[in-house]
């Protein structure tokens, strides 16, 4: 015959104790300071994207007008104050 050591089962609260209720602000805490350093660096980042893409777009204008006409655009007109 065997004998079995009897267990004995604690049932834990469902309850968090204090600590706990900190540690999870404190995660919370630090999760909020990290978003808008994020946001910021998605906004720079399409920023630059829409900025390379619109020099891709004037490079590939001068390349068409210089293969229409043999000569690259003019720089600019000078607008004369009017007397």
């Amino acid at each position: 015959m065997r004998r079995y050591a009897s267990t004995i089962v604690v049932q834990k609260s469902r309850r968090g104790s204090i600590t706990d209720a900190v540690a999870v602000g404190a995660c919370l805490l630090c999760i909020a300071a990290l978003i808008p350093a994020a946001v910021m660096q998605a906004r720079q980042s399409a920023r630059e994207q829409r900025n390379r893409q619109s020099l891709h777009q004037m490079g590939t204008a001068v390349q068409s007008y210089h293969q229409t006409w043999n000569a690259f655009p003019a720089g600019g007109q000078r607008v004369r104050p009017a007397k």
